[in-house]
């Protein structure tokens, strides 16, 4: 029985949980209470993707350094996807895993390839437990508090709002972080936020000509006035432009889900519904518009040559699942 309990002992457990958190939040922080919950020690890996604007406006070390100040009782580092945050944890000796997540996706890929020798990863747990965490992302307090309403509230110029979204250990940088995302995400120099228009362009020309012309120089002189207000016709002009498009559609997108939920629609019956239409014809024709800007910018770029893609995706809101193996 004791030559047994000697062997047990051997085993060492990881709990982590892997994530953008771009920027972190108080509600990231309760998922950190939930992974120092479990047996073992405690880690939480970043993403180590480059910054790029609307969503990830922090590098990789930029957004490290801001979680490691948000946080404390855990290890914090980077690592390019979670198969290879439990790779680093498995050569680290560990032998049993726990995994912590919103949503079904990367537990069971992580299940999977447990003793399947890859290219960027080669693990072999005895082990790995999933642990789905459950959030309410309507809440008003930390529970639904996200690195997107986090950048939104840069976005509104909302240094109050920012201060109730972030840890208490991060508040003394607070003002510090909240100034360089605002630089980073096109608010200007006085502290004021561009407001992006809901622009209208009829492309439901039902054989008038003149309707289908009429598209390009509208979005034309729609983003001209963007540029304006963002002080002129540059790259890193687009750029913002980009990220308060994108946040924008964003706010649309909450105004279509509320209408929704209002007349009691979900599911196919909210995308079929005139609230979802009207957001489908906003968001395009916010798109139209971008793709417009894009164009103008590589046509002012010159001799540079220099293009850049718009950066518009549709927002994502995880679903998440009660807790479960």
């Amino acid at each position: 029985m004791r030559l047994r309990q000697f062997f047990e002992d051997t085993d060492k457990t990881a709990a982590f949980a892997f994530g953008r958190l771009n920027p972190a939040t108080n509600g990231h922080e309760l998922l950190v209470e939930e992974i120092k919950k479990q047996p073992g020690d405690a880690f939480l890996f970043l993403s180590d993707r480059p910054a790029k604007l609307p969503t990830d406006p922090l590098s990789a070390q930029e957004k490290l350094d801001w979680a490691q100040i948000s946080f404390q009782g855990i290890a914090v580092g980077l690592a390019k996807s979670a198969l290879i945050a439990a790779d680093r944890l498995h050569k680290m000796g560990y032998t049993k895993l726990i995994y912590l997540e919103g949503e079904p996706k990367m537990g069971k890929v992580i299940q999977a390839y447990n003793g399947q020798k890859k290219d960027l990863h080669d693990y072999n747990f005895k082990t790995i437990d999933l642990v789905r965490l459950t959030r309410d992302p309507d809440a008003e307090d930390a529970t639904g508090m996200s690195a997107s309403k986090l950048r939104q509230t840069v976005l509104d110029n909302d240094y109050e709002a920012f201060q109730a979204g972030i840890t208490n250990n991060a508040m003394p940088q607070a003002e510090k972080m909240f100034l360089k995302l605002q630089g980073i995400m096109g608010v200007d120099a006085i502290g004021e936020s561009v407001e992006i228009p809901v622009v209208k362009y009829d492309r439901n020309y039902g054989g008038d000509i003149n309707k289908v012309l009429a598209v390009k120089p509208n979005a034309q002189a729609d983003a001209q006035a963007i540029y304006k207000k963002l002080g002129g016709i540059t790259n890193a002009n687009y750029e913002k432009m980009s990220a308060l498009v994108q946040a924008k559609i964003q706010e649309l997108r909450n105004v279509y889900k509320a209408n929704a939920a209002k007349d009691g629609l979900k599911g196919k019956d909210a995308l079929h519904s005139d609230h979802y239409k009207l957001f489908r014809k906003q968001s395009n024709d916010l798109k139209i518009m971008l793709s417009t800007a894009m164009s103008m910018m590589t046509k002012a770029a010159g001799a540079t040559g220099q293009v850049i893609k718009p950066n518009v995706t549709p927002g994502y809101t995880a679903k998440i699942l009660g807790k479960g193996n």
